[in-house]
């Protein structure tokens, strides 16, 4: 409010409300406001995605796509603590990629590389929306956790046979991907870890090869025994 002594002796007073006074104040910080909040709006949400990107990047094999082998390691974590709360409820499929040291040696690196990725491409049609990783040079693992161990040997007795029919006709289509598979399903009282499971997976992955090898003995074997595997 604001007042003045007038000559009849009256004072004359001109009241304006607070809120107009300060109108355009409140304007401005309410502007500033919006601004920094959408601002920091727009910070977290990048920061979000980066570290998505940074946390996909670490996790993902560059090759093929899979999970690589720290996403591997924390996955089998999981399960450990599960095996040790006694809610473990899993199987293991071990896949290996057939005639690549012969492809590597008679038609370079490139060719083997691509054999890989055509290898895990494979995987992702047959056994789509599962996990997959890539945890040596061509040897990947799908983990099929609370499924049944009939369920998934009947899928791997499924791709055993596929690889069989595409087997046959290898040396007509040399560019054609076959794996070696195996599987083993947890046991409760007679494993006491994961990699008791993914030993007898890998056994039977070898077992699998043989059979590959001892129908084409042209190819040249990799020479690896399942005491030599990557994860022990």
């Amino acid at each position: 409010m604001e007042s003045s002594q007038i000559k009849n002796g009256m004072r004359l007073a001109i009241l304006v409300p607070e809120a107009e006074l300060n109108y355009k104040q409140d304007v401005m910080t309410y502007t500033i406001f919006l601004l920094t909040a959408a601002i920091s709006a727009i910070l977290i949400l990048t920061m979000t995605s980066i570290l998505r990107r940074i946390f996909k990047m670490s996790h993902t094999d560059t090759l093929t796509g899979a999970g690589n082998s720290s996403s591997y390691i924390e996955r089998i974590t999981e399960i450990g603590d599960k095996i040790n709360e006694g809610t473990a409820i899993f199987s293991v499929m071990v896949f290996d990629v057939n005639n690549l040291k012969h492809v590597n040696d008679t038609q370079g690196h490139a060719a083997g590389d691509h054999l890989i990725r055509n290898g895990y491409q494979l995987l992702t049609e047959e056994f789509p929306r599962s996990e997959i990783y890539r945890i040596g040079g061509d040897e990947f693992v799908i983990i099929m956790e609370n499924k049944l161990s009939d369920l998934c040997g009947e899928m791997i007795r499924g791709f055993r046979q596929r690889m069989r029919d595409y087997s046959e006709s290898y040396r007509e289509l040399p560019g054609q991907v076959v794996l070696a598979a195996g599987m083993a399903s947890y046991v409760p009282g007679t494993d006491n870890s994961y990699m008791d499971v993914f030993q007898r997976a890998d056994e039977k992955m070898y077992k699998n090869k043989s059979e590959f090898y001892d129908h084409h003995p042209e190819m040249e074997r990799r020479g690896i025994s399942p005491e030599e595997t990557r994860w022990h």
